[in-house]
């Protein structure tokens, strides 16, 4: 996983480019850069709902408890 990303294009173009909807456009996240170790929420396509773009998973390196 990469610690930094980008996610440049306007919503208008992703949601015509994937043929989907996005469920919050509020919190859609566009940036030339973003840091993904202050975990930010960015738009993903899941395999169990194509036609829907999510603003709402975080994107970073993952916690681990118990160690």
């Amino acid at each position: 996983m990469c610690y930094y990303t980008q996610q440049s294009a306007a919503i208008e173009n992703v949601k015509r480019r994937f043929n989907s909807e996005v469920d919050n456009e509020e919190t859609y996240l566009q940036s030339d850069f973003i840091n993904g170790f202050s975990h930010p929420n960015i738009p993903v396509i899941l395999n169990s709902s194509q036609h829907l773009i999510t603003t709402d998973y975080t994107w970073g390196l993952g916690k681990r408890y118990g160690i």
